[in-house]
């Protein structure tokens, strides 16, 4: 799809709301349908995480008045997110007197993203992470239809091996708490005690409780994913699909992912009789074949977004630069080439963004590209 020049002096009521000549009107539905599209999405997502919790403590009644108060953050967010997103493309356009790509998708979006500063830290941490990840896959998968990023299986594993190296490397020279990655390697400078065989004892037993303990963690997260995926699933009638092949795939993954690693590191200090830092690299890097197993460009760009940050994070112990809020930058930006990829390159963009946008439009988003269709705005090559 091309950007038609020829119709950047379209008004902002022709294409970025549709649905209400009246800019203040629109803002005001584009607020109703963000609000109840995130309540739509969220509700599950917040009553699990609760569910979770409750496991560990009782249930009162100031955890159920928590409850409601996350899940009023994450309703308001929605219509805040989308109302912004058509402000500021109002704006752009009024004050510059037409439209263009970068002001039509890219700025709006990647603006729209401070809202996330109305939640609490832990929220906009997972919302931040759920954005990057879905907004790189999308690039990802763009550069491959664009010819600059290899395909394949094999090419996916040898990205993630070469970046789980780097992120269990990083992971133990860093004091950052920014490392969200789901294991995180364990930071041990005590001698060896030169007594092998209880040694090798303790650690198979240690082993085995984490392989039970990440096997948990992964079919759980598979279950999040397929809720994410289609929240559908929760239905009575179609709870059985909650269940199935992939949800063992992803507890296999995060089970072995760290069997082989802390196994390499383990071999490696038997080896040489000491303890090094440089053991995360070998170890992270064969650590990361089972991604092979349950093959996920999300998974990929996560363990990606964490060995970025933990770079920065090393780089600013340094006081090489000064300190910015590149977490907040980085996700503005993402979500801009997020709507820009969801506006121009539709069939690029990846299935979780698509579904992002459409609950948190509730819909409105396709209004918005049928208005640019309607107006010859794409011309499909």
């Amino acid at each position: 799809m091309v950007f038609s020049k020829q119709l950047a002096q379209r008004t902002c009521a022709e294409l970025t709301h549709p649905w209400n000549q009246n800019c203040f009107r629109a803002y005001a539905t584009m607020f109703r349908y963000g609000c109840i599209g995130f309540s739509q999405m969220f509700f599950p997502i917040v009553l699990a995480q609760y569910i979770f919790k409750a496991r560990k403590s009782k249930v009162d009644k100031k955890c159920a008045r928590a409850f409601l108060i996350d899940y009023l953050q994450y309703v308001g967010l929605g219509g805040f997110t989308a109302t912004l997103f058509v402000i500021f493309s109002c704006t752009l356009r009024n004050l510059l007197g037409k439209f263009t790509q970068s002001t039509v998708a890219f700025f709006p979006g990647a603006l729209s993203a401070l809202s996330l500063l109305l939640v609490t830290p832990e929220s906009r941490n997972f919302l931040s992470a759920a954005l990057c990840n879905t907004s790189l896959e999308s690039g990802i998968i763009t550069m491959q239809e664009l010819g600059l990023f290899p395909k394949g299986l094999t090419s996916e594993t040898l990205f993630f091996m070469t970046t789980n190296a780097f992120l269990m490397y990083f992971s133990l020279l860093s004091k950052s708490l920014n490392n969200k990655w789901f294991f995180q390697p364990t930071k041990d400078n005590e001698p060896d005690n030169g007594d092998n065989s209880s040694d090798n004892l303790q650690f198979l037993n240690s082993t085995l409780k984490k392989a039970r303990q990440y096997f948990t963690f992964g079919v759980g997260i598979g279950v999040f994913r397929t809720i994410i995926g289609n929240v559908t699933v929760l239905a009575p009638k179609n709870f059985i699909k909650l269940f199935n092949i992939d949800l063992l795939k992803s507890g296999v993954f995060a089970a072995s992912n760290v069997v082989i690693y802390e196994s390499v590191v383990h071999f490696l200090r038997r080896k040489f009789q000491k303890r090094s830092t440089k053991y995360a690299l070998p170890a992270g890097f064969l650590a990361g074949l089972p991604y092979a197993v349950d093959p996920n460009l999300s998974i990929s760009l996560s363990a990606f977004i964490n060995v970025i940050q933990l770079a920065y994070d090393l780089i600013d112990d340094l006081n090489i630069i000064k300190r910015i809020p590149m977490s907040m930058v980085t996700v503005c930006l993402l979500t801009g080439l997020l709507y820009h990829i969801r506006l121009f390159r539709e069939k690029d963009c990846s299935r979780f963004g698509k579904k992002m946008i459409n609950f948190a439009t509730n819909g409105l988003d396709e209004v918005i590209i049928k208005a640019f269709v309607k107006h010859g705005l794409f011309s499909i090559n």
